[in-house]
């Protein structure tokens, strides 16, 4: 159930396996009701205006009353019940919707709990990392890292326990991953296959792979993206451009020009035009 009233002015929608992210401007004019139960977990962030006071209560009994602001985070987990009346405003937020079956295992269902105009830079900070995320395969890699911390993340903030800490992999663990990631750079690779390859849950090898490499696996993933890139581009011998993005899991040319830009300052074409 999501029956909300006011009106969409702008509305674009990005998704990624089990995350959704919405980029909204909203109108309520007074009075305006939103009533929401669904089966994903919800989290708003506003980015500017405001929809005026609202008073807003949760099916575990807790209730808000006040105003949003830039970076404030409301949260909805699946299953919850939840009811919001508005003075009125327009407001820009970003909406995530994580499926359940994003939730990290250490998370328990039952561990997550409502709230409403919270501040959180954390979860603010990965919302407009995620509004900005790129489709294909290297977006879909960090909307499920993103995900996976965001509800942790949560949970923790909810006062849940985050466990032992997590178990160290060796060096051929981490080896076989990266080997792993090195033979399917052109496919969609997921945490959840890298995780597995390590011999580690999900949770515990986005920690595990950061610590060992000195980076988070999207950007690990990225960077070798990029870099087989640039070696098929000085290769005189090497494929169009539009191959090289294929062959490196970019899902588009033009995807693979703006990483490629961002990295090396260059575009593809004038970085193969330097280098021959």
């Amino acid at each position: 159930m999501h029956r909300y009233g006011g009106t969409d002015l702008v509305r674009r929608e990005r998704r990624w396996p089990g995350v959704a992210v919405d980029r909204v401007r909203w109108h309520a004019p007074a009075g305006t009701t939103g009533e929401i139960c669904k089966g994903e977990h919800q989290l708003f962030v506003s980015v500017a205006g405001s929809a005026g006071r609202l008073r807003a209560r949760a099916a575990d009994g807790s209730r808000y009353t006040g105003c949003s602001f830039p970076g404030a985070v409301t949260f909805v987990p699946a299953g919850c019940h939840r009811f919001a009346q508005y003075e009125g405003g327009t407001l820009d937020y970003i909406g995530i919707r994580i499926r359940p079956e994003a939730c990290p295992r250490g998370v328990p269902a039952g561990g997550l709990r409502p709230f409403t105009n919270r501040p959180d830079p954390l979860v603010h900070r990965l919302a407009l990392a995620l509004d900005a995320n790129q489709d294909g395969p290297a977006g879909s890699l960090f909307a499920e890292s993103a995900a996976a911390l965001l509800l942790a993340h949560l949970h923790r903030a909810g006062g849940g326990d985050d466990g032992d800490a997590p178990p160290r992999p060796s060096r051929r663990a981490i080896r076989q991953v990266v080997d792993h990631i090195e033979a399917h750079l052109h496919s969609a690779l997921r945490i959840s296959e890298l995780a597995e390859v390590a011999g580690l849950e999900p949770h515990h090898f986005r920690r595990a792979f950061k610590a060992a490499t000195g980076l988070p696996p999207h950007r690990y993933v990225t960077e070798r993206r990029l870099a087989r890139a640039a070696e098929l581009l000085r290769d005189p011998n090497g494929p169009p451009i539009a191959d090289v993005a294929a062959r490196v899991g970019f899902s588009s040319q033009s995807h693979l020009t703006t990483a490629f830009g961002r990295q090396y300052g260059l575009t593809p074409a004038a970085y193969r035009a330097a280098h021959r």
